[in-house]
């Protein structure tokens, strides 16, 4: 890789020039091509004069020789290994990437990156499996031949060959290795053997490449991505399968701007936070009588005057019930610190949620100054309390513990 360039999102900005650490006029343009084609209309680089940062996403971009890892930033220090494990840590728990990267390269995250060790993950992954064999499944051949191969089709066999005494329609049953998890498996090492540029990496896909020359990639699409199910035959088979999964659907492989080609996984931040809080809550929350509601919408805002229905749904990111009673509202917000907007959202959930009387909001901690802050506010006559949480995400057992006192 000629360039490789790393930053924390929302925070390390990368200038537009000639230096290592710098893209080009030509190289940002491409970026920003790929990324308008990849994500569409969603905003995720913020400007400043020739200089750009990364908003709400994270994971990688490969675009020709340029690598960009994009991490998020979940320390009040300035540590980016502490980053980047927290980062793959809080993949796993929030199950956006349910696979722990962390399990076979501990000692090797400092030099390692996201983009290299999810490859040399998937590889290992592959390489156990493929140490049975390959993943053969069983499918019905109907066909008509001059022999008798299993079942015949009665039905079909008379239509076919009323006037032929030496053909049988037949249906029988056969392992085949041209089957759905091989074909996406075989896509995704096509894929990555496309796309990466590290010569050891390269030539250990192709060794795995080899194991699937009897499967045929061309009726590949993505509606088979959601086809199997999983069973105890194929159980064995669902975390390479996940993983494969994954790297497909983070990739528009089709995308090819000129000769520019592209390999990305990108991930929205805001989302895998709100994942990984529920994650929390669920392990904070494991007392007896106590459960939590993700997404509850059974809330309207408003009411119309002249027909009386409700419009604009409410939707608090978690409810924790206490014996099957709403007790408390908790929303989950990735950014710096909180604005007006966010203390009015949850006041308006505090209004129409009238049995509950406490609502938390709760943030990622950047800075050693960030400090809990709780407050009162009077609601139809009844006191109710808001408080702003803030979290030290590396710290997971203190975190557990802090949620706890909270309920």
């Amino acid at each position: 890789m000629n360039k490789v360039i790393i930053v924390r999102e929302n925070y390390d900005w990368i200038n537009i020039g000639n230096g290592s650490t710098e893209l080009t006029e030509e190289e940002f343009l491409n970026l920003k091509n790929y990324l308008e084609f990849y994500l569409k209309t969603k905003k995720i680089l913020e400007f400043s004069l020739k200089k750009f940062r990364f908003y709400n996403y994270v994971g990688f971009i490969q675009i020709e020789n340029i690598l960009i890892e994009i991490y998020p930033k979940t320390s009040p220090l300035e540590n980016l290994e502490e980053d980047k494990r927290n980062f793959l840590n809080i993949l796993y728990k929030s199950k956006e990437l349910n696979l722990n990267l962390l399990s076979n390269f501990q000692s090797q995250v400092s030099s390692l990156g996201f983009y290299e060790l999810l490859i040399r993950k998937y590889i290992i992954l592959l390489r156990e499996k493929l140490q049975g064999g390959l993943f053969k499944d069983f499918e019905k051949i109907e066909k008509n031949s001059n022999t008798l191969k299993g079942k015949i089709l009665l039905e079909k066999h008379l239509k076919l060959n009323l006037h032929n005494s030496s053909k049988i329609y037949c249906e029988q049953i056969s392992l085949e290795y041209n089957n759905i998890i091989n074909i996406i498996i075989k896509k995704t090492l096509e894929i990555l053997f496309k796309n990466i540029k590290n010569y050891k990496l390269k030539k250990d896909i192709l060794c795995l490449l080899n194991f699937f020359q009897k499967v045929d990639t061309k009726i590949f699409n993505l509606n088979l991505l959601s086809k199997p199910i999983f069973n105890r035959k194929t159980l064995p088979w669902k975390e390479i399968f996940t993983l494969s999964k994954a790297i497909i659907e983070k990739n528009d492989y089709s995308y090819e701007n000129g000769n520019k080609k592209a390999f990305s996984m990108i991930f929205y931040m805001p989302k895998i936070y709100e994942k990984y809080i529920f994650y929390l809550l669920r392990n904070s929350i494991n007392i007896k009588n106590m459960d939590i509601i993700y997404q509850d919408n059974s809330q309207k805002l408003l009411i119309n005057q002249e027909t009386g229905k409700e419009h604009i749904t409410l939707k608090p990111d978690f409810i924790i019930l206490n014996k099957n009673i709403p007790y408390l509202i908790v929303d989950a917000k990735w950014k710096n610190s909180y604005s007006q907007n966010d203390i009015y959202q949850i006041y308006t959930y505090l209004s129409k949620y009238e049995n509950i009387k406490k609502g938390i909001l709760i943030f990622p901690k950047f800075s050693e100054e960030d400090k809990d802050i709780f407050w009162t506010v009077n609601i139809n006559n009844i006191s109710k309390n808001i408080t702003i949480k803030y979290i030290n995400i590396q710290d997971f057992e203190h975190e557990i513990l802090s949620l706890k006192v909270l309920f």
